[in-house]
């Protein structure tokens, strides 16, 4: 045995039962301590004991292991029923977190959960029919690793079914060791893997097999004689202190006696006192009487001063909403005016080209200057004659004239998404079809509904019941807590439903616990595969579980699952859609955008213990911060599921005031939890993690330019826009420039030093050298036409890279008119860039304060970017050779996203860029002529990335994108390391059927792959073809 093994000896289980396992938890403990296994499965929970021993000496030896146990799922006993099950849950979430997973079902359908080949140790127990061992053993071979070892409890059973058979034909030519204590326990590996290990040599030794169980055999008793008399120790502890309250209880007896007649002397003269009291009475209900008389008068009066505050509310709500649609008319027909320019300008040049072509060298287009020839009466009679036939054709094509006010009123908010809900969610008749394909689904993921209530409105709760009903997915269960609701319309409700439906459980408490305490009793009640959080008075869509379920089996590993959602009102009229990011860790630090439908494992949420009452009125948003840092995979439904109800009690009405502390305090208790330096601050429009400077870094500000006015204004006023200490402004430009600076008779401040640059204009190469030379552990790349009036500009967009998992990060960068014209980019768009929330309102707190909230981007603009100094250098930096001005920012953080880093937009500091004035007069000339492959470089590389914003979805690009709104799609199925050829094909066909013309084009873009010729594919249409193009890494 070795030392680990002796001290394991000494190290008692907490959770020790005295059942049959007992004879084997030394051996059991030796195989953790020994082999440490990845991943160790028991089949078989029993009563938790052999699980739990493991996971102890594993947290305590601080041993990278886990542990999953299986409760077979049995027809008469619910797993809440089991107090084994129940024991096991509550030791895990409270000092097993790390190590432990516990599940409940059906052993062989849950084998599908496993990777192949990921089992270093599989433990077959607590099963006494050779049935069951068979099935499971053949359930799991595949999930085993070649060196795993199987474990069988109960091979000296004598039954007819023995499983004793079939461990015999299991191990039959394998290595094998038997120990025969209690009803017997079997190991076995392959003959390859006996000898892996010093241990495993030791233990399948047939010399050593007496005295390994003797010593085994040794170990098991002295433990259970220690537990034997921990268990005497205790009972005669509880036994003298019972003693000791019985004889303080007879010491105090004559001295409770004497108290009872001490209270009786004072009871009678209370006796007294209340006669006088209530000879006072009379006296002072008339003086309440007309206190009341008081009240009623000045009640009056402030219902009269409250009706006309209200009426002046009304008035200014009118001004508003008129204000708000002068201004939307307005902006539409500075749309329309743009728009008209461009076609006049499009309009010139079609005249210029007509004329061009013209027989007559446009004389045709040229317009006489002289005067009118004069014309007798009688020819102009004849002209007009002439041209009654013309006339009469023109008035029968008339068409009746556009009101140029409807032609410019645009759509409404709620028409707009009217026609969106009916352009992209199922009609009935395909919700039928998700009923027949969902019931014939192998794995059907059950779905358990928490869902506490107290006094809901029968309104309410009528509709969210007729919604969960309704669904086109069946299996599922609604587990309602009522918190001891006093209205009897809700009670009847309840029972009503419950009646109706039998998959609805109402479980009724004597008083209210609070809502994170009430959807705990929810959970421990649920016995689905996956538990969704739903308020009483909301509804879901009704295709909500069937998405869920598909995407529960589509993502076997996801723990974490959430949709977009939208505003309902007490009317039944949806709103205010929110399509939702991808996983975005910034964006759920500004707020709980997650939010609904929000669902997560059940075993899961019972690791983690469940909702915590302190944070009640947060407490999903503290459970879903702390299911993001536990979560394998956490997945984004992007429809929306849920209907959020605005009422005056709800939360999307702001009806809960102080839910903003609690949330707060979550936060903060997150921040705390992960080991970050910050601190947690509430604004008006989001919170904000601002991450601590301890130890203020030298920063350095790198400037490219080549323009002498810009060049100049940099070096004078840059150091003063910013009152950050320990900074250095580095101005890349040509000598003579710099010559030029130097001989002007205005000093220059000592901040401020110049680089040389004489090479053609080249972004990215200026970059470079500015860099190289900088002293600042900090980098931030500014172009010279961008300005700032926020003193603290620096110190805030360098405090998130305080955070290791951050790699870039770009402000909120405004033009001149005060619009946004920077808030992080999008890819994915026509162009393949673009900017999100572009020519919004600086202060716009739009679509749930995005603009306002720090979040993770795809891409950022180089036109102000920080990096750590170190994470500059380990991508390479700019990429000089291709991306040398164009998208030489978009490749950048890509290169930081392929690290792992996350790009952050903070909109804590806005600076005003004004725009294109970095390229010097004949350098933009000579950028117009030079050809720019930077967007095939980008498709090439970076095809994936290119193709796909995680932070802007389609459905949010859809919505909220309105630079090019004609609706464009791009597929890409990860990114490339080929190195940039010298040829590129552009393949564009009718559609992507599997028809002729794409399937060949497949064969033609796979043939220039093979050979290093980049091909990309265009189809006006959509169709199966696209797949096999994707697959061939064809964008």
């Amino acid at each position: 045995m070795s030392k680990r093994a002796a001290i394991v000896a000494e190290s008692d289980p907490k959770f020790y039962t005295a059942g049959p396992t007992r004879f084997y938890l030394p051996l059991l403990q030796d195989i953790v301590t020994e082999e440490r296994p990845g991943l160790m499965v028991t089949l078989g929970l029993g009563d938790g004991q052999a699980h739990l021993a493991m996971c102890q000496i594993a947290t305590e030896s601080s041993l990278p292991c886990r542990f999953v146990a299986v409760r077979r799922a049995g027809e008469n006993e619910p797993a809440q029923e089991d107090p084994a099950w129940m024991e096991a849950l509550r030791a895990s979430a409270d000092s097993y977190s790390a190590v432990s997973e516990l599940l409940d079902g059906d052993s062989k359908i849950l084998a599908q959960r496993f990777d192949d080949h990921s089992i270093d140790v599989l433990f077959i127990d607590d099963v006494d029919a050779g049935e069951v061992v068979q099935s499971e053993l053949v359930a799991f071979r595949a999930k085993l690793k070649a060196s795993a070892l199987v474990l069988v409890h109960g091979i000296d059973l004598e039954r007819t079914d023995s499983p004793g058979a079939v461990w015999h034909a299991f191990a039959r030519k394998k290595t094998r060791v038997e120990f025969h204590e209690g009803i017997g326990l079997g190991i076995a590996t392959e003959p390859a893997a006996a000898a892996a290990s010093q241990f495993r040599r030791s233990l399948f030794a047939k010399a050593r097999h007496e005295s390994n169980a003797a010593s085994y055999r040794f170990r098991a008793s002295a433990l259970t004689s220690r537990a034997e008399l921990a268990r005497l120790l205790h009972r005669a502890q509880v036994l003298n202190t019972r003693q000791i309250m019985i004889e303080a209880v007879m010491n105090d007896r004559t001295k409770a006696q004497r108290v009872m007649e001490g209270q009786a002397a004072a009871l009678a003269e209370l006796e007294k006192r209340f006669d006088h009291l209530n000879a006072d009475r009379r006296k002072a209900q008339l003086m309440i009487e007309r206190q009341l008389e008081e009240w009623r008068t000045a009640q009056g009066i402030m219902e009269k001063q409250s009706a006309q505050l209200q009426e002046t509310t009304n008035r200014f709500a009118i001004l508003q909403s008129d204000r708000d649609q002068a201004q939307a008319i307005m902006e539409a027909q500075a749309a329309q005016i743009d728009r008209l320019q461009k076609q006049t300008a499009e309009f010139k040049k079609l005249v210029s080209a007509a004329k061009a072509a013209c027989r007559k060298k446009g004389r045709c287009f040229d317009f006489p200057k002289a005067p009118k020839p004069k014309r007798s009466s009688g020819e102009k009679v004849r002209r007009e004659i002439a041209r009654v036939p013309r006339n009469l054709r023109r008035l029968l094509r008339l068409t009746p004239a556009i009101d140029a006010a409807k032609k410019l009123a645009p759509i409404s908010v709620e028409e707009r998404y009217a026609q969106w809900i009916a352009e992209h969610e199922p009609s009935a008749q395909q919700m039928e079809g998700q009923r027949t394909e969902s019931a014939s689904w192998n794995v059907r993921p059950k779905i358990s509904l928490l869902i506490p209530v107290f006094d809901t409105s029968q309104k309410f709760l009528e509709a969210l019941f007729e919604s969960i009903v309704g669904q086109s997915y069946g299996n599922w269960e609604a587990c309602v807590i009522d918190g001891g609701s006093r209205s009897k319309e809700t009670i009847a409700t309840l029972k009503r439903w419950a009646k109706n439906d039998a998959r609805i459980r109402i479980e009724r408490l004597q008083k209210n616990l609070g809502v994170a305490e009430n959807t705990n009793r929810a959970l421990g009640l649920a016995s689905g595969d996956v538990v969704a959080l739903v308020d009483h008075d909301d509804t879901l869509a009704p295709f909500a579980l069937y998405e869920l379920a598909a995407a529960v089996r589509a993502h076997r590993t996801a723990d974490f699952f959430y949709s977009d959602e939208d505003r309902l009102s007490e009317t039944g009229a949806r709103s205010r859609p929110f399509f939702k990011p991808e996983w975005s860790p910034e964006l759920l630090y500004s707020f709980m955008y997650t939010g609904h439908l929000s669902a997560y494992r059940r075993s899961f949420a019972l690791a983690l213990g469940g909702l915590r009452k302190e944070f009640d009125l947060s407490q999903d948003y503290d459970f879903a911060l702390r299911a993001s840092e536990r979560a394998r995979e956490i997945v984004h439904i992007p429809h929306v599921l849920y209907h959020w109800r605005e009422h005056p009690a709800s939360g999307a009405a702001g009806g809960k005031p102080h839910a903003r502390r609690s949330n707060l305090a979550a936060l903060a208790d997150a921040v705390k939890r992960r080991g970050l330096d910050a601190e947690v601050l509430e604004y008006p429009t989001a919170n904000r993690v601002r991450m601590r400077l301890r130890n203020p870094p030298r920063v350095s500000v790198i400037v490219p330019t080549d323009s002498p006015i810009r060049l100049e204004k940099c070096a004078r006023e840059l150091p003063q826009q910013a009152a950050y200490a320990d900074t250095e402004y580095i101005l890349v430009t040509n000598s003579a420039l710099i010559g030029k600076l130097r001989a002007s008779a205005e000093p220059i401040s000592p901040k401020v030093r110049l680089v040389a640059f004489d090479a053609p204009f080249n972004f990215s190469a200026k970059c470079n050298a500015g860099a190289k030379v900088a002293t600042g552990e900090r980098f931030v790349f500014l172009n010279d036409d961008v300005v700032s009036r926020q003193s603290d500009w620096i110190e805030n967009v360098i405090e998130p890279l305080e955070n290791p998992e951050v790699g870039a990060v770009s402000p909120k960068l405004l033009y001149s008119t005060g619009r946004i014209q920077h808030a992080g980019l999008v890819t994915g768009v026509r162009g393949l860039i673009g900017t999100a929330m572009h020519q919004w309102n600086g202060d716009s707190v739009d679509y749930s304060n995005l603009a306002q909230s720090m979040r993770n981007v795809s891409a950022l603009s180089a036109a102000c970017l920080a990096m750590r100094r170190e994470v500059f250098f380990e991508i390479g930096g700019f990429d000089e050779t291709n991306t040398p001005i164009s998208h030489s920012d978009i490749d950048l953080c890509f290169k930081v996203r392929e690290t792992g880093r996350r790009c952050v937009y903070t909109p804590f500091a806005s600076l005003t860029h004004h725009g294109h004035a970095s390229i010097g007069a004949k350098e933009e000339e000579r950028a117009e002529v030079a050809p720019d492959k930077c967007s095939i470089f980008l498709l090439q590389r970076w095809g994936a990335f290119t193709c796909h914003d995680p932070y802007f979805t389609d459905r949010m690009r859809a919505w909220l994108y309105a630079d090019s709104p004609m609706p464009i799609q791009m597929f890409a199925e990860k990114n490339s390391d080929a190195e940039p050829g010298e040829r590129d094909l552009l393949f564009v066909t009718h559609d992507l059927s599997l028809s002729g013309a794409p399937i060949i084009l497949s064969h033609l873009a796979k043939w220039c792959k093979a050979r290093g010729i980049f091909a990309t594919v265009m189809s006006p249409a959509d169709g199966p073809a696209r797949a096999i193009f994707v697959k061939a890494g064809v964008p």
